[in-house]
């Protein structure tokens, strides 16, 4: 298997973090391409509504948000940048929405969106992202959303509106530190393809890598065919 170049998303709404890899089969997933960070913002309270976590998971397999409408954020790329404006969006073949609710507040987990040839630069907002080929063509567009709850409970959405599947990729949910910890088990969300939804939760995403961490495989792309988690072997 190619190595997949790696554009990774850090999430940092309580305080600013260090990025991080995530144990995988065989190999360990490196990080290398742009690092967007977004600031600390306050968001308004809405709901006390508890959210519930799904069952506990066994097997041990091997092997991924926020909105503050006003946050500030930061984008590092080493990559050249173009001066070609992001082009009309096209059709959107897929999508994929993801919530993880962080107990407190306290974020704990790294967004990984691994895929080749691609960068990405801020959108008409600050909480949007857009992701172009060598072309200047559009691939997707990522876009995230946060709530907290009057416990301190941060519920936080991401969505990415895909263009094409002419990219192979893999997105995954990294913990941030190198040990367990149980907002991972939050996660849910769903992916549209072809008109098909279909929906998941950390207990059918859920990974562990060989180090005994878990970590949250959400889906992959390959050949243009976009389906479970791949794990090289």
């Amino acid at each position: 298997m190619k190595k997949i170049k790696a554009m990774t998303v850090l999430l940092a709404l309580a305080t600013a973090v260090v990025l991080t890899g995530c144990s995988k089969s065989k190999n360990e997933p490196v990080s290398d391409t742009p690092v967007v960070q977004f600031d600390n913002q306050k968001d308004e309270i809405t709901s006390d509504a508890p959210v519930s976590n799904p069952t506990d998971t066994t097997g041990d397999v091997t092997g991924d948000v926020t909105t503050t409408q006003d946050s500030g954020i930061t984008v590092v790329d080493n990559t050249e940048t173009t001066d070609k404006p992001v082009q009309e969006a096209g059709k959107v073949v897929a999508t994929i929405s993801l919530d993880v609710t962080y107990a407190n507040g306290e974020v704990d987990l790294i967004e990984v969106m691994d895929m080749p040839d691609v960068k990405s630069e801020p959108g008409e907002t600050p909480n949007v992202i857009y992701a172009k080929d060598a072309n200047n063509n559009l691939v997707y567009r990522r876009e995230d959303s946060s709530v907290t709850d009057a416990n301190g409970n941060l519920t936080v959405t991401i969505l990415y509106e895909l263009y094409t599947l002419n990219y192979d990729f893999d997105f995954r949910m990294d913990p941030l530190n190198p040990e367990n910890g149980s907002n991972i088990q939050t996660i849910k969300g769903s992916i549209n393809n072809n008109g098909t939804t279909t929906s998941y939760d950390y207990s059918t995403v859920g990974r562990r890598g060989q180090t005994g961490i878990w970590y949250a495989g959400i889906c992959s792309c390959r050949g243009g065919v976009l389906g479970e988690y791949y794990i090289s072997e």
